[in-house]
């Protein structure tokens, strides 16, 4: 069974670089992963924090990964997993403690370690 990926992330390249290994939809924005998550199921979702093409930003301003989050949260979306893939330490923090808070399952992975391991992440959520 093919695995249901949302693949939240502003970077081109890296969803370039992941679409072999994850053949996911695509969410560069919150606002396109709102509609998303709020028309289909998904088995895992992948989510960045810093968008809109800055690093180290606060969870705080509303146009981070923590609103996507706080909807999957806030709203009951039933996700099997959740891969944070942000390199800001302090915002993949907040976003994995707000999701454990809320009862997610998540994994926190820098992007820069994510292609070695998506293998092994996806073949978790296969059992």
């Amino acid at each position: 069974m093919a695995l249901r990926i949302l693949f939240l992330d502003d970077n081109k390249e890296r969803h370039k670089k992941m679409k072999p290994l994850l053949l996911h939809d695509e969410a560069y924005t919150v606002a396109e992963a709102f509609d998303l998550l709020l028309k289909k199921k998904y088995d895992v979702v992948f989510l960045d924090h810093d968008l809109g093409g800055e690093e180290m930003v606060a969870s705080d301003r509303g146009d981070t990964g923590m609103e996507v989050a706080k909807l999957i949260v806030d709203n009951e979306i039933i996700v099997d997993l959740v891969v944070v893939h942000s390199c800001n330490p302090a915002g993949a923090g907040n976003m994995a403690s707000y999701l454990r808070q809320g009862g997610v399952d998540v994994i926190e992975v820098p992007f820069t370690r994510l292609p070695a391991q998506v293998d092994g992440i996806l073949e978790k959520i296969r059992r």
